[in-house]
């Protein structure tokens, strides 16, 4: 159950990032686009800036804050996706041996 509340975050992010979700969702802030970073090896990392948060419990749980998080724990073959559909595909392929550890996938 966690990997799939994983990819439902995850795919409302890229769609967030890809302009395909609505206005008021459009609050990311890519770690490339802070000017302190430049210099940074982040710099070329297509990472999101995860927001500070003034109440533990509920703030975590922000979509903002929550979509940073997830989208920063994925690997780069996967955020690097050239359309929805190739994420969602490569999405599963990475959650899937979470959710199922002993099985191999052929």
């Amino acid at each position: 159950m966690p990997e799939r509340i994983v990819f439902k975050v995850a795919v409302q992010t890229y769609r967030t990032l890809h302009g395909d979700a609505p206005q008021y969702l459009r609050q990311f802030t890519p770690v490339a686009d802070i000017p302190s970073r430049q210099r940074l090896r982040s710099f070329t990392s297509d990472g999101l800036c995860i927001l500070a948060v003034r109440l533990p419990t509920a703030g975590r749980r922000a979509f903002s804050v929550a979509g940073a998080r997830v989208w920063n724990a994925l690997p780069a073959d996967v955020t690097s996706a050239p359309s929805l559909f190739t994420f969602r595909k490569r999405l599963k392929l990475h959650l899937f041996p979470l959710s199922y550890p002993g099985l191999v996938l052929s």
